[in-house]
């Protein structure tokens, strides 16, 4: 009967070590975010905006009138982000009504973030009152980027019933 509960010990203790070295390796290909400190006469911002036709741009959310996060990932780099369910910017219209819509929650301000892969290379920025976003690398220079669901706490009323 002891020998039975040993090899049980063993064996919990076996798949245990297993489920950790294995997300040991899931954190070694997640990119993370960097703040950007942005203060009143920061110029980030409306530098990514008047040159958004230098990056590939993306927004996600309900609608662009009601967005989780904005995307910029710049043109012509050697680094590739896979924006999975984001809808891309095609002008510059929709990308001023997302980031008004974005900076329009005084409860929820948004920051402007560094997309940093695993290895701490520049993918892009990410504009958002989220603060953690899921990413992973998928290839040597490309990292993919979930979704972002807006957050109940964050969805503007509308006013309808």
């Amino acid at each position: 009967m002891k020998n039975i509960a040993g090899r049980g010990y063993a064996l919990l203790f076996f798949l245990g070590a297993i489920i950790l070295v294995s997300g040991c390796a899931w954190f070694q290909s997640a990119g993370y975010l960097k703040k950007i400190r942005l203060d009143p006469t920061s110029e980030e911002l409306a530098f990514l905006v008047d040159r958004w036709e230098e990056f590939h741009v993306y927004y996600t959310g309900p609608r662009k009138e009601n967005p989780s996060a904005v995307l910029f990932d710049p043109r012509g780099d050697e680094l590739t982000v896979i924006a999975e369910g984001w809808m891309a910017v095609k002008d510059r219209e929709v990308l001023e009504v997302v980031m008004d819509a974005l900076a329009s929650n005084p409860r929820f301000p948004p920051s402007l973030y560094k997309l940093l892969g695993p290895e701490g290379k520049e993918y892009g920025y990410i504009y958002t009152a989220v603060f953690h976003v899921y990413t992973r690398k998928i290839a040597p220079a490309t990292l993919w980027v979930e979704d972002i669901p807006t957050p109940p706490f964050i969805v503007v009323k509308t006013g309808r019933p």
